[in-house]
């Protein structure tokens, strides 16, 4: 959080491990090396005392930053998904989340949907998104999630504590969203939407909208012809 250092974690050879880096000096100052294969995603807590990292697996580690020592580990159980029997992909996470208080974990699984940990590595529910790369971010209340699976056309929010989802409202069913965005309670994504004229040249539409998320009533589009948007 004080910018000083920087953490990097993705592994190219198995074993690879995450480390930290001087950002000023860019010297080496620590590596967190987990004990089975290789690291595919870090994040770091808010406090920036501690560090999430995950293989594609099945195994989720918690470090200290100050000594590199794993704090505490647990593995995901797949089983039938709670709320959907779509068929599963099993073991390959896609994207982990911490929350802005850091009092939950979020780990997107593809084909399957998120399972949320307490700090402690409790597994409070899972989440259950259509089949697909599943694409998730946090609301800043620290409770609520948005999420969707790549390329579909349906956003939900989902109370982490409760489990309630709503769907956010749109009315051009043509858009197929693949980026995400958030704030204390505005919700953007971008996505793509072919031309209504199939004979044109251009490139695909893409479509940025915002959401309120306590109406779900959406607050402005653009259109553009760009061959691919992001949010932030």
């Amino acid at each position: 959080p004080d910018g000083r250092r920087l953490i990097t974690g993705v592994s190219v050879v198995d074993g690879d491990p995450a480390a930290m880096w001087d950002a000023a000096r860019g010297g080496l100052l620590r590596t967190f090396r987990q004990p089975y294969f290789s690291i595919a995603f870090v994040e770091v807590f808010p406090c920036g005392t501690k560090l999430l990292t995950c293989d594609h697996e099945d195994t989720v580690y918690v470090w200290s930053v100050a000594s590199g020592v794993i704090e505490r580990s647990w593995s995901v159980e797949y089983s039938g998904s709670v709320e959907s029997s779509a068929p599963l992909s099993l073991g390959y996470f896609f994207d982990v989340k911490v929350s802005r208080g850091g009092e939950y974990i979020f780990v997107s699984a593809q084909d399957y949907g998120v399972f949320v940990w307490n700090a402690t590595g409790h597994h409070l529910r899972t989440l259950s998104l259509q089949p697909g790369i599943p694409i998730i971010e946090l609301l800043l209340d620290g409770r609520r999630m948005v999420g969707f699976m790549q390329g579909t056309r349906e956003i939900e929010i989902w109370d982490v504590l409760t489990g309630e989802r709503r769907q956010l409202l749109d009315d051009n069913r043509d858009v197929q969203y693949t980026e995400l965005a958030t704030g204390a309670h505005l919700v953007a994504a971008c996505g793509i939407r072919r031309p209504a004229d199939a004979g044109r040249k251009e490139s695909n539409i893409s479509r940025v909208a915002v959401w309120d998320t306590i109406t779900g009533q959406v607050l402005h589009r653009e259109e553009m012809y760009v061959t691919r948007g992001q949010v932030s």
